[in-house]
């Protein structure tokens, strides 16, 4: 299980992104795989740095089996459970929905399974990845 602590003050994505493609490097996965880890990080961490008000965010990984890739997210800030979250009607017209949740819809369509918790003073979202 690899770990990186992401204060809101440094550099997150940038350092999330860094993490992530050693990770990958290290662990021989695939390019499209890391990619859509790439994405999933930069959404999350967007979207908890302009409106969580978090200090601290952690990236964990954790290859579990050959099939599988488990990303922990968590962070500090306000609690929100992306998984509660309204997912825009695609079948509305663009100009007519609202702004927002095509993120967490692309983190959903990315991944395997999602679940989310309070824990601790923190939002808690754990993904799984499959591994081809």
């Amino acid at each position: 299980m690899d770990q990186i602590l992401l204060p809101v003050a440094g550099q997150p994505l940038q350092n999330a992104s860094k993490f992530l493609t050693g990770f990958a490097e290290t662990h021989q996965i695939a390019s499209e795989l890391t990619q859509s880890l790439l994405i999933i990080a930069d959404e999350l961490i967007s979207n908890t740095i302009k409106y969580g008000e978090a200090e601290e965010l952690r990236l964990t990984l954790d290859l579990g089996s050959e099939k599988q890739l488990t990303l922990i997210y968590s962070d500090d800030g306000n609690p929100f459970n992306p998984l509660a979250a309204d997912l825009p009607d695609l079948d509305t017209p663009v100009e007519d929905r609202d702004i927002g949740g095509l993120g967490l819809m692309m983190v959903q369509s990315m991944t395997e399974t999602q679940e989310y918790e309070r824990t601790d003073d923190l939002n808690v979202l754990v993904l799984t990845l499959r591994i081809d």
